[in-house]
């Protein structure tokens, strides 16, 4: 998922791998969702269990409901055989927030980053990111050319 981001020109940024803090967990995730213009979250089947035996991380229900909570664009991806597991952010809200399915059982990876519909919700997603980065960092004012203006 990393790869199809920075096709689109976004650089994401995740815990602990590029971004580390001093502070607990909880304030990690916070500190990273009020520095960022949008997440994109995967709930993929686990390899092994979760260490509180919860069906998945329970990180995987707070960082995307905190920037769910602070307005940011969300892309949300979906295992289809954690649908009946999912609870909270992930049982569907409405669009544009709806998680995209991934059929892993019929479709490969690579098949569902070809798909129209990844690729429609990826670019929706990484126009809107941008657009909240210009809308937080454009200049206050704009210079015009024309004195006739």
């Amino acid at each position: 998922m990393f790869k199809e981001i920075k096709k689109v020109l976004l650089f994401p940024r995740t815990l602990p791998n590029t971004e580390q803090y001093p502070d607990t967990t909880l304030e990690n995730i916070r500190t990273m969702i009020n520095s960022s213009y949008g997440l994109a979250a995967a709930l993929l089947v686990p390899t092994g269990p979760t260490p509180t035996g919860e069906p998945y991380s329970p990180l995987l229900q707070i960082e995307p409901s905190m920037a769910y909570q602070r307005g940011l664009p969300l892309l949300l991806v979906i295992e289809r055989a954690m649908q009946d597991r999912a609870n909270g952010i992930w049982i569907g809200q409405p669009a544009p927030f709806t998680p995209i399915v991934w059929f892993s059982s019929t479709i490969s990876v690579d098949q569902f980053f070809d798909s129209v519909q990844w690729k429609e919700a990826l670019h929706m997603w990484a126009g809107q990111v941008r657009s909240g980065y210009f809308a937080e960092t454009g200049p206050e004012f704009e210079y015009r050319f024309n004195s006739n203006d």
